[in-house]
């Protein structure tokens, strides 16, 4: 998290490397449900990937706000379903 190297405040740098980790856990929760969510992950990662590179805001947000959300609904839908069926022990 190179963004936390830039702040003096000890603090803010906490918070964030704990919402950073947080939201790492459940986007890993919600792609572990299906191997057809990752392959959506990654054509969408390559898509804001391609936004970037053409300075393309409007499809960088989109993009994001529609990976934000089926993410969520994927974290939802295995923490829903029980450990069994989302690989647990």
């Amino acid at each position: 998290m190179a963004m936390t190297n830039l702040c003096s405040n000890r603090l803010v740098v906490d918070q964030l490397t704990t919402i950073g980790l947080r939201t790492m856990r459940y986007v890993l929760l919600g792609l572990s449900s299906s191997a057809l969510h990752m392959r959506n992950s990654l054509q969408n990662i390559r898509t804001l990937q391609s936004a970037v590179e053409k300075g393309d805001i409007a499809r960088l947000l989109s993009t994001s706000a529609r990976r934000i959300d089926a993410i969520r609904e994927m974290a939802v839908a295995a923490i829903t379903s029980g450990p069994a069926d989302c690989g647990g022990t």
